[in-house]
């Protein structure tokens, strides 16, 4: 249970920084609403595994090898399901509550494959 606080409490920094970052530039990014999400996640997930492998996952074998194979598959899968959802439901519900969504079904799916593998 400690290691699941202390996941999600360093899960929360990064995303507070991320939020922050989608809300002042969703207003003026001119693409598709996917490159946004896919670019500030894929920044911010990489200075978070080097900061969960020194706190969380210290002894795992090749954990930069396993992790990085995620990180590529997540943020793919957390853009899609926004853009999913921003098709969906876009006009009608804040897009800040969408992309919460998108990511928190991501990140729980990332911490349960990163318990099983380490």
């Amino acid at each position: 249970m400690k290691n699941f606080l202390t996941y999600y409490s360093l899960t929360l920094f990064f995303y507070i920084i991320e939020i922050i970052g989608f809300f002042f530039i969703y207003p003026l990014w001119s693409f598709d609403i996917f490159w946004l999400n896919a670019i500030l996640r894929l920044s911010l997930v990489l200075i978070f595994a080097v900061v969960i492998k020194k706190v969380l996952f210290e002894g795992t074998y090749n954990f930069f090898k396993k992790f990085f194979s995620l990180v590529i598959i997540i943020p793919l899968f957390t853009s899609s399901f926004l853009k999913i959802l921003f098709i969906f439901y876009g006009d009608t519900t804040n897009i800040i509550l969408l992309k919460l969504l998108s990511d928190i079904a991501s990140s729980l799916i990332l911490y349960i494959v990163l318990r099983r593998i380490s």
